[in-house]
């Protein structure tokens, strides 16, 4: 009997809940590297290249927009950062200056350290699923709680039920991200532990700063750098992913020629549509990398610089404040 090919190109199905999980399925792709805190070593086991897999050819273009999008997303939210963080001790309200000034110096060190980047990382991918499986997740648990509600006899709206469910979902996993993620930061430690110094109306403030600061460092020290290579590494497979598609493409025609089933025949033609389908997009997908490749270095040295810029002169600001302080208590 005749076998399919063995391109399974269901996750790209132009619309649907396969196009959405073929994007899950990428991001998790291109979290799983940095996982390990971003550095490897020299005899670290390496896995073997994908590209002459027609299943990873066929999430290939996803993966490369899902890459590009982690980089315009951080160097945007990151320079947002950068734009308001001059501006962080004048919405302070008489906080401890030493002390305020010791918070926004651990919020950039947090940024880089192994642990709180490897549950940024963590959360992202968690973060990520949530938002685009939620609706599908809410559907699940929303009819067993249906269910349980009409076995107990109560009546009530089906469709009520499913959205309390999604919109439950979506901002317990937030608010539970949120704090999985500040108990790795000595910064948000330290806002907890000195409240009464820093002041009680400063600690939502400085907590919302804190997570702004970590994810700043984050992405100049660490995950910046890492897209950047990663982009340049997925744009270098793109002449091999192309030399794939072809050959798979050919195989599922010749498939389609043969004396295969009529069901057989209607899997393997819906799967090399797919195929084309990425094929098509591979091209609009290569030309967007090859022009954030083109600057990409410098944009990357341009936000580094900047950074490092900003939090020395906020630093500065802070001793500044700090030493009027003293003076004035020592004045009294």
């Amino acid at each position: 009997m005749n076998q399919p090919p063995l391109d399974v190109t269901e996750p790209i199905r132009t619309g649907g809940k396969m196009r959405t999980l073929s994007l899950v399925v990428a991001l998790f792709m291109l979290v799983l590297p940095a996982c390990s805190g971003g550095q490897q070593q020299s005899n670290t086991p390496k896995a073997q290249p994908s590209t002459s897999s027609p299943l990873y050819a066929a999430v290939y273009p996803t993966r490369l927009t899902a890459t590009t999008m982690r980089w315009d997303n951080g160097m945007t939210a990151t320079n947002t950062t950068l734009d308001e963080a001059p501006y962080y001790p004048d919405s302070l309200t008489e906080p401890d200056w030493d002390m305020a000034g010791e918070i926004y110096r651990k919020a950039a060190a947090d940024g880089k350290d192994q642990a709180m980047t490897e549950k940024l990382e963590e959360s992202r991918v968690i973060s990520t699923f949530v938002e685009m499986r939620g609706a599908d997740m809410a559907r699940k648990v929303g009819r067993n709680v249906d269910q349980a509600l009409e076995a107990s006899g109560a009546k009530g709206g089906t469709f009520e039920s499913r959205d309390a469910v999604r919109s439950g979902l979506k901002s317990a996993s937030t608010e539970m991200l949120e704090e999985d993620t500040r108990a790795y930061s000595t910064a948000h430690s330290d806002i907890e532990l000195n409240e009464e110094q820093l002041g009680r109306k400063n600690r939502k403030t400085l907590q919302k700063q804190t997570d702004s600061l970590i994810a700043a460092s984050y992405f100049v020290n660490i995950e910046g750098p890492q897209l950047l290579a990663e982009m340049k590494r997925i744009a270098a497979e793109s002449k091999d992913i192309r030399a794939t598609m072809k050959k798979e493409i050919d195989a599922q025609q010749a498939f389609l020629d043969s004396d295969a089933t009529a069901e057989q025949k209607k899997i393997v033609k819906a799967r090399k549509t797919s195929l084309e389908e990425a094929s098509v997009q591979l091209d609009t997908v290569e030309q967007d990398v090859t022009l954030r490749l083109k600057d990409a270095d410098k944009a990357l040295k341009d936000v580094q610089d900047r950074y490092k810029h900003v939090i020395d002169e906020m630093n500065k600001e802070m001793d500044k404040r700090a030493k009027e302080m003293a003076a004035t208590a020592k004045a009294k």
